[in-house]
């Protein structure tokens, strides 16, 4: 029963990805994926004359264009629909119950064998850290499982968990949200699990990027999430507050979420609803940045928009997975992001996909998605929310390309 608490509570609430523990060795795994993706129409970002996305020196009058970012885009790519990674895990039994666990994971481009993940304040991805997706190290037994490292930000674990695309591919959910998907400087516990009800208690002392010269400005984060999985139903909760520590602005973040879904057979429903409250005293919160530049110091600090002292911002989705053969799946889901800051980017987001599996290890996959802009909405299809993530150095839904996207691809899991 306790593999099945470490296996859901890291596998699926925000810990982790890998298979199951074994005593005393090391196991070797990953993903590779590989597609092609085809993102268009104009998200309200591009500039060019009379709004034509195609780049050009000039206007009609020979003035001077600024450099346009172009609305659409088709590439190979890598980790479309699941990120590419590669990772070690393993366990010690140290007896009366009790073992230490492990895990070192990186993310890596199979298209250019880089790694994948940016580092802090939007390095470029291949000159990002090695084990950016996780790095951890454990203890775990009947108690409990506690864990101390860089894991899978509690959030963004749970709309992965109730999310039909499992932030990959063109219509995730995550991208439209500002997110860290991981954390820095964490420690987590893990209750046993009785009879399916298990809870997640988690702190960082820093929420991205290691602690400042007498922690000013670390983004200190607490965590308590409840979780009921029993049988075909699922259900979390999470509840999570930020404060910047000695910051001469009073900040506070405060991040209530909630998601479930009950598998009925013929097909699985799932929703997810999160809640972003953002109070600064002095208005420092907010600082001029543009689309997708980092504030200093990677930290929650400044990643929205000039001349605003609070956020409060608001995602829910409905969901589903219809199995069509015992090989063949359908999944769509609609995505509603509200932005109720200065800055106003709200959008709609609608996806469908099918997975084909040719076996346990290995599917294909193809999805399709389209975006509608809200207010002043300028989200972009990403369908890789870490690209887009705060702690890759972004927090921005701007940072992708165009309203529509198209990917197919092929994954294999080892």
């Amino acid at each position: 029963m306790q593999k099945t608490v470490i296996a859901l509570a890291i596998a699926g609430a925000g810990l982790g990805t890998a298979p199951a523990f074994a005593d005393s060795n090391v196991t070797i795994y990953g993903v590779v994926d590989y597609g092609y993706m085809i993102r268009s129409g104009d998200s309200g970002l591009q500039k060019g004359d009379n709004g034509n996305c195609k780049a050009k020196a000039t206007d009609s009058a020979g003035a001077a264009l600024a450099a346009t970012a172009g609305c659409s885009k088709s590439e190979f790519a890598s980790g479309i629909s699941t990120p590419s990674r590669l990772g070690f895990k393993g366990s010690e039994d140290l007896g009366n119950g009790t073992k230490v666990i492990f895990e070192l994971e990186a993310g890596f481009l199979a298209d250019a064998g880089t790694n994948s993940v940016p580092g802090p304040n939007g390095a470029v991805p291949g000159s990002g850290p090695v084990f950016r997706r996780h790095s951890w190290v454990g203890l775990t037994g009947d108690w409990g499982t506690v864990l101390g490292g860089r894991v899978d930000g509690a959030r963004y674990g749970v709309v992965g968990r109730y999310d039909p695309f499992e932030q990959g591919g063109v219509g995730n959910a995550a991208s439209l949200a500002i997110h860290a998907t991981r954390a820095d400087n964490a420690i987590a516990y893990v209750t046993p699990n009785v009879q399916g009800l298990y809870a997640i208690l988690a702190y960082t002392s820093s929420l991205i990027g290691q602690e400042a010269t007498y922690n000013t400005g670390d983004a200190r984060l607490w965590v308590i999430q409840p979780n009921y999985v029993q049988g075909p139903l699922s259900v979390t909760l999470n509840y999570e507050h930020a404060t910047l520590h000695n910051n001469p602005a009073d900040v506070k973040v405060n991040i209530y979420v909630g998601g479930a879904s009950y598998d009925f057979g013929v097909a699985k429903l799932t929703g997810y609803y999160e809640h972003v409250k953002i109070n600064s005293s002095v208005g420092e919160l907010c600082v001029a940045t543009a689309p997708g530049v980092s504030p200093a110091g990677g930290s929650i600090e400044g990643v929205f928009g000039p001349g605003c002292g609070y956020d409060d911002d608001r995602m829910w989705l409905i969901g589903g997975v219809v199995p069509i053969t015992e090989n063949d799946k359908i999944r769509a889901s609609y995505v509603d992001y509200t932005d109720n800051s200065p800055a106003k980017d709200s959008c709609r987001k609608w996806g469908i996909g099918a997975l084909h599996f040719l076996s346990k290890r290995t599917n294909l996959y193809i999805d399709v998605a389209t975006l509608t802009q809200r207010d002043n909405g300028h989200c972009t299809i990403q369908p890789t929310p870490t690209n887009s993530s705060q702690d890759a150095g972004f927090g921005s839904n701007e940072v992708g390309v165009g309203t529509r996207g198209y990917d197919l691809g092929i994954v294999h899991r080892f």
